[in-house]
């Protein structure tokens, strides 16, 4: 699912350039719809699907509901990825986006993998959004501390920071 804004159709372009379909919306514009697609294409096409759970409002790594909606209509694991590199430059936008610089070594984990399944109650929705942000956050320390590692090996200078 990729944003309906200026930078969402670069992404977008982007990613159809590199053979990937995509849905457009987000939880400020199309994104019910958007989500319905996604769903569809899931199931129909037996496509795996990716969002970025945090939304374009915020706030930074916390999972919205969307998520838990996409595993318990698919009934396929929802299994947070995350990625960091040890050569970047992260922006002062309210989600700290990070651009890869050239030569940069990119680490990604996986977290746990959670089922959602059909029939739950309206607190069980919220006990599995925070099983997965808990699970994404895991994965994303251990990320980072890969990623620490890697710097004191390589003595790689410190993150550039724009925006503050």
């Amino acid at each position: 699912m990729v944003s309906r804004s200026w930078d969402g159709e670069l992404i977008d372009r982007c990613l159809r350039r590199w053979g990937y379909d995509s849905t457009r919306g987000s939880s400020s514009r199309g994104g019910k719809e958007a989500l319905a697609e996604m769903i569809d294409m899931a199931k129909e096409r037996n496509y795996c699907t990716g969002l970025a759970v945090d939304a374009p409002r915020g706030p930074s790594r916390k999972v919205k509901m969307g998520i838990v909606i996409i595993g318990r209509e698919t009934q396929t694991p929802v299994v947070p990825l995350v990625s960091w590199a040890t050569r970047q430059i992260q922006f002062g936008s309210w989600d700290r986006m990070v651009l890869p610089l050239p030569f940069s070594t990119i680490v990604m984990a996986f977290g746990k993998p959670t089922h959602v399944p059909p029939g739950l109650g309206s607190d069980d929705y919220e006990k599995i959004r925070q099983e997965i942000e808990d699970n994404m956050m895991a994965a994303s320390e251990q990320c980072e501390e890969k990623v620490r590692q890697l710097k004191g090996d390589l003595r790689i200078p410190e993150t550039s920071d724009l925006g503050r």
